[in-house]
């Protein structure tokens, strides 16, 4: 039997592996040695995965004709041999052409041959732009066509045009970066092979938790690597830049706690800084009171679900424009009476006309409308109104009305368990406790609420996701008015 270092030395890194260990080569180690350790995929990343695989069907369509090689259930030397009989029998274009060397893989989503016997490499990635983490990506592939004999010439990135309109007008488009890719090669080849060498060790990597987390991506070992971070760590104070946090960290500031000049810091940094060793919120009374004395004694509560598909599903929309799907509004008048309204989409039809006929009917008068971060639905609302002329003057009406609960805990009223978060979820928490009420719904975050939506009017599925829908929403709208109703209270 293999020792486990050994073992090691005759696993594959895949082209995949070798990016995770080019953002930070503990997380490829981890990847490795301990799998077991990785945080479970939200249903946010599994759907961004399911949009990748369109895109990439949609990019075979779009380049024409050609061999796909089969990797049906990870079978490498099945797509090696069918990539090898391709190339012989004198393919011009072949689609996932899977090579092979000392144990590196990769599987090249688009290589075409040109006339003078050299290849072009294409990665197709379902982004808006060609990014510069895209460069090593196509250097490695490019490296291991060059060991199996094939001379890359050219190399670019299929990806989707955010400005076109579909269906009249091509979603995908070509950027060209030879000049970057091919002189990375080599640089990429030396730096594959100490990666190899570093997964061959039984040591784990000693590199601490820093940018290189979520830069590029969101690493899936965090839970891992910041287990033992304190909760108070200076880098939950907002807007705060990496420099500035390397400063206070060259201080011995480690924590908030820690913080005794508050000098390099910017005034809502330093109201933080306040709330949190001071152990119990920091409050601006009067701002407060003034803000609510604005609202008025009826107040609504507005909510949108929103879906943005990479490839759309109806006519007139962009690669990745959000399209609002549902909506919920609670309206509590002058005696302290709640009411709701709500929709949801049920059908696969453009679900935006329904919903502003809904939205317009359930929104009447002049009254104030609280939302949380009023940008998202002011921009909502505003394209509505841009799409449907009859409904315009009703939606700019509804638009004008909205206003943004999310900055007085931003501002004036600081929670020292929200550290410096301003998700509403995290501030209802810290504020009501349990009264805040997100913890038994089986939809439950806003990832959750899109890919549920997918699932029931696209994948024919069950009335139950309906209720859950539902139920998430007004949660969303209903929190807002706990939340107004607890700052009249205590202020």
């Amino acid at each position: 039997m293999l020792s486990h270092s050994a073992w090691v030395l005759f696993m594959r890194i895949s082209k995949s592996k070798f990016m995770a260990g080019h953002q930070c080569p503990r997380r490829l180690w981890q990847q490795i040695h301990h799998p077991e350790r990785a945080d479970d995929y939200g249903a946010g990343t599994e759907f961004t995965f399911f949009q990748g695989h369109e895109v990439g069907e949609l990019a075979r369509q779009w380049r024409g004709k050609g061999v796909l090689v089969d990797f049906e259930n990870y079978d490498v030397r099945k797509a090696l041999r069918q990539t090898r009989e391709a190339l012989e029998k004198g393919a011009r274009r072949i689609y996932e052409a899977a090579f092979l060397h000392n144990g590196f893989l990769a599987l090249a989503d688009v290589i075409e041959k040109k006339r003078d016997g050299t290849w072009r490499l294409f990665e197709v990635k379902a982004t808006t732009k060609a990014k510069d983490v895209h460069v090593p990506d196509l250097a490695f592939q490019a490296w291991l066509m060059c060991k199996n004999g094939l001379d890359v010439s050219e190399t670019g990135v299929i990806h989707l045009n955010n400005q076109a309109v579909w269906p009249d007008e091509p979603i995908l488009t070509l950027t060209k970066n030879t000049s970057d890719v091919l002189p990375l090669v080599k640089a990429v080849a030396k730096e594959a092979r100490a990666l190899a060498r570093m997964v061959a060790s039984t040591e784990e990597p000693a590199i601490d938790p820093g940018p290189q987390c979520n830069n590029p991506y969101a690493c899936n070992f965090q839970g891992h690597c910041w287990r033992d971070i304190p909760a108070d760590h200076v880098g939950v104070l907002p807007r705060l830049s990496v420099s500035r946090a390397a400063q206070l960290e060259e201080r011995g500031w480690l924590r908030v706690a820690d913080i005794t000049d508050t000098s390099m810091l910017s005034e809502t940094q330093v109201r933080w800084v306040e709330a949190m060793q001071a152990g119990k919120p920091r409050v601006e009374a009067n701002a407060i009171r003034d803000w609510i004395g604005s609202l008025g004694r009826t107040v609504y509560s507005l909510d949108f679900e929103t879906i943005a598909y990479a490839i759309p599903r109806w006519r007139g929309v962009r690669p990745y424009q959000q399209i609002p799907f549902q909506f919920s509004c609670h309206r509590q008048g002058p005696g302290g009476g709640l009411t709701h309204t709500g929709y949801l989409h049920r059908s696969k039809a453009d679900p935006r006309r329904d919903l502003a006929k809904a939205l317009v009917e359930a929104l009447p008068g002049d009254e104030p409308i609280v939302t949380w971060n009023v940008s998202f639905e002011r921009r909502v609302v505003g394209e509505l109104a841009d799409l449907f002329p009859r409904q315009r003057k009703a939606l700019k009406g509804i638009q004008a009305r909205l206003v943004d609960l999310m900055p007085i805990f931003q501002k004036w009223y600081l929670h020292p368990k929200c550290a410096g978060s301003a998700s509403i979820k995290v501030v209802g928490e810290a504020v009501l406790g349990a009264e805040a009420g997100y913890g038994d719904l089986p939809v439950a975050a806003g990832d959750e609420a899109y890919v549920a939506w997918h699932q029931l009017v696209f994948d024919g599925g069950e009335s139950p996701l309906a209720d859950a829908l539902e139920a998430y929403c007004a949660q969303d709208t209903m929190l807002p008015i706990k939340l107004i109703a607890f700052l009249r209270r205590v202020i």
